[in-house]
């Protein structure tokens, strides 16, 4: 058996909200020198309480992709989601990755990039392509996320907030095992 067909196409982390998977997949593309394109989320924090969160691209380019503040969109908890961030600048980094067969990075399929239809589309067309994502992924059960959480060629990684340096070497250990 060659290594590709021992290695997961997608490493997915999932784990409650808090529990490191950003900062799992973070320091792992800080340790590696594979390339990559894609995004992560981060909070957005104003005296110590989160109002939202934005969208970082691998090459630098930002965005609020919700907040608390905005009046117009979909709405997640308390958060009303901007779609177009999803459209303008997650899917144009993560379609450009893939057609440089880089690695993909998507930092999260939750419910807030999944009320983007475009981006459930490209979901689709990488899980078909084939192409290696590293990513996290909801926790709680969703019609949308499930789906992926199945495929045969994705390997989950529950995160929690006692296991992250374990999550960190596993992930790691991952991206070596990787074909180039």
């Amino acid at each position: 058996m060659s290594q590709q067909e021992t290695t997961p196409d997608w490493l997915l982390l999932t784990g409650l909200p808090g529990s490191g998977k950003t900062t799992v997949i973070r320091h792992a593309l800080e340790r590696t020198e594979r390339r990559c394109g894609g995004f992560y989320t981060e909070e957005l924090r104003q005296v110590g309480t989160r109002v939202g969160f934005s969208l970082k691209t691998t090459e630098g380019r930002e965005a609020p992709l919700a907040h608390v503040a905005y009046s117009r969109g979909p709405r997640v908890g308390k958060y009303t989601v901007d779609e177009n961030v999803m459209t303008d600048i997650a899917i144009p980094s993560i379609e450009a990755a893939r057609k440089q067969g880089l690695l993909v990075v998507i930092d999260e399929i939750g419910k807030m990039e999944l009320l983007s239809e475009d981006f459930r589309r490209l979901l689709d067309d990488l899980a078909g392509s084939r192409a290696r994502v590293l990513g996290s992924i909801m926790y709680k059960p969703n019609n949308h996320a499930d789906r992926f959480k199945q495929l045969p060629f994705v390997r989950l990684l529950e995160v929690r907030q006692d296991t992250r340096a374990q999550a960190l070497q596993q992930v790691l250990a991952w991206l070596g095992e990787m074909p180039s």
